[in-house]
């Protein structure tokens, strides 16, 4: 009972406490207020916020920024970038420069008990561009970096602390296939894992507008795995696949394998069913 009823203390005294410091003595547990300060929100105790990956023709990313404690005036908050992402070229935020930018949290807290948005906050929206160049997967890192309103500054992190400080992005490279890219032989390997066939499925390549369908039973000898070259003439504008379901797709694997050798896709088992996303970056 002793230790419950110390339990019940400390927790009323975090939240109930002001800007002093408390100490009880006898169980050395010490209690202190946060100071004001901003961060990036995350659900509810979570002390980080997953790493947000895209790609260069992702949507705009919104990254909510928080002012957990209040305020009684409106605060702006400086942010800057880190990273192997382009300001301009990669990214772009609204406002902004290759140095950073900022945002204004306008005050807005409600007195009304049904007013669940318990702390002002706003958005820093990053823009993701497309560049038409393979030039592989940038990083990009958004800090908060300082903050401040008619009082003075603001501390940024939970606590004044590294934690939800910073926001880690991925952009993937974004390509579509080239008509110098298509030209050439791709090679689609079956595999069925009864060994059976492939029940009615097929994959289709689709070259500017002409569909040939592709079935493991037509290149296998064992009903477990085979393999078609297709050759795509020069000059061909557009190249695109489908998945075409069959009775058993739970059996059924394949790999796409561009003309310079490398392979742009796997699926399976139970893949896809109709047309199928393969890593254009790759063909080049």
């Amino acid at each position: 009972m002793k230790k419950i009823t110390y339990i019940i203390f400390a927790s009323v005294l975090i939240l109930t406490g002001c800007i002093d410091d408390y100490t009880l003595e006898d169980n050395e547990l010490s209690v202190s207020e946060l100071p004001a300060y901003v961060a990036y929100s995350a659900p509810g105790a979570n002390i980080s916020i997953d790493d947000i990956e895209t790609n260069e023709v992702g949507d705009d990313i919104e990254l909510n920024v928080e002012v957990p404690g209040g305020t009684v005036s409106d605060v702006t908050v400086n942010f800057t970038f880190g990273g192997t992402a382009v300001y301009g070229v990669d990214f772009a935020v609204d406002g902004g420069s290759a140095a950073g930018g900022s945002i204004v949290i306008e005050h807005r807290q409600s007195t009304d008990p049904n007013d669940f948005n318990f702390a002002d906050n706003g958005d820093i929206v990053v823009e993701i561009l497309t560049d038409d160049v393979v030039d592989g997967t940038k990083t990009l890192e958004v800090i908060l970096a300082s903050a401040s309103n008619a009082e003075g500054a603001l501390a940024v992190g939970r606590g004044g602390t590294d934690i939800l400080k910073t926001t880690f992005i991925t952009i993937l490279d974004f390509c579509e296939l080239s008509p110098a890219a298509m030209a050439g032989d791709w090679v689609l390997d079956m595999q069925d894992s009864f060994g059976d066939g492939w029940n009615g499925a097929s994959v289709t390549f689709e070259v500017d507008g002409v569909e040939t369908d592709y079935v493991l039973d037509d290149f296998s000898t064992d009903g477990a795995t085979g393999t078609v070259t297709i050759t795509v003439p020069v000059g061909s504008q557009t190249l695109r696949f489908f998945y075409n379901s069959g009775a058993f797709d739970e059996e059924v694997t394949f790999q796409i394998t561009a003309p310079n050798g490398v392979e742009v896709g796997s699926f399976g088992t139970d893949p896809p069913i109709g047309e199928l996303t393969i890593d254009a970056c790759a063909a080049f």
